[in-house]
């Protein structure tokens, strides 16, 4: 960072202080390895990278805490990996509330190769309705006083396929705009509860949907079915070739001005808290895109999930043009 800059100096409507809440049901104990090849069936001699708290929503909840923003993580938790994860949030400085589970929080291995990561993630811990409808108390508490919510990742066993639906009305009836993040029944049920911004990437439509999406006009026009199927906008990631949204009756097209290597794997998260702090901010479309683009290559650029290089930051904040399609 330029001598004298600040985190703040970042984002959109500095200065605005209303909570976020990023909800993170599935998080896990992530373990990063190091490998200088990575070859099936064979053994390999690593590095570790990192142990820390992850999850989805854990790294929308970093990435929003290290641009100073006033984020409350919440989710459900277990066992030893469960404390470790809360204890090293907590030291971390980010405000966190989870409901306590039986099971044991999950792990989530990370095998770094170059610019290419492999991900293996445990499903996660078997939930019980009991536990789950101590979850959701939690979550209406949390939504009094939040400016907007994002929903990220997937769900553990036991809870139902329609939790994030469940959660999506609850912060609509509080009149708390949602961002969803998600893949396949969790994500096509709470559609249709209208969130805010749908934000799957390209993959997650097509594993959801089946659609085909060859092209960058393919993609638009699942935008726009994503939409008709009851979100507000959706926002559609494609990797290095950028994104497309749908919003206000309006689509765009954004995409980064270089490609930026490293570790792909807290790309879409940073999407997501550039999403969640433009709905409390107030950013026009063109401005949230260009967050959206510039949070992303700077996750990118980190050896881990949930952080930004600030400097790659500033330069694709300066550099990303955003074009009404």
């Amino acid at each position: 960072m330029r001598e004298g800059a600040t985190s703040r100096g970042l984002l959109p409507g500095a200065g605005a202080d209303a909570k976020l809440l990023a909800v993170c049901l599935n998080p896990a104990w992530d373990i990063t390895y190091q490998v200088s090849a990575l070859r099936p069936g064979a053994s390999h001699t690593t590095a570790v990278i990192a142990e820390r708290a992850g999850g989805k929503g854990t790294n929308v909840a970093r990435t929003l805490h290290q641009l100073q923003r006033p984020v409350h993580l919440i989710g459900l938790r277990g066992g030893a990996q469960g404390d470790l994860l809360h204890d090293q949030l907590l030291q971390a400085g980010i405000d966190c509330s989870f409901a306590p589970i039986k099971e044991s929080t999950r792990r989530s291995i990370t095998v770094v190769d170059g610019d290419e990561a492999t991900v293996f993630n445990e499903t996660g811990p078997l939930v019980t309705e009991r536990e789950w409808d101590a979850f959701v108390a939690l979550f209406a508490d949390m939504l009094i006083g939040t400016a907007a919510v994002a929903i990220s990742g997937s769900l553990p066993p036991g809870l139902p396929v329609d939790g994030y639906a469940r959660l999506t009305a609850l912060a609509n009836e509080a009149d708390v705009p949602v961002v969803l993040d998600a893949v396949g029944a969790p994500f096509s049920s709470a559609i249709g509860e209208h969130p805010a911004i749908a934000a799957p990437n390209r993959a997650e439509i097509v594993d959801t949907f089946g659609w085909d999406l060859p092209d960058r006009d393919a993609v638009v026009a699942a935008a726009h079915r994503i939409c008709e199927l009851g979100a507000s906008s959706a926002v559609i990631s494609s990797g290095t070739e950028g994104l497309v949204a749908q919003g206000d009756g309006r689509s765009w097209s954004a995409r980064p001005p270089r490609l930026v290597e490293g570790n792909p794997t807290g790309a879409g998260d940073a999407l997501t808290a550039a999403l969640v702090d433009g709905l409390a901010t107030g950013g026009d479309w063109p401005q949230m895109l260009r967050h959206c683009i510039a949070w992303s290559a700077a996750a990118v650029a980190t050896p881990w999930a949930g952080e930004l290089d600030e400097e790659v930051l500033r330069e694709m904040l300066d550099a990303t043009q955003v074009e009404e399609i």
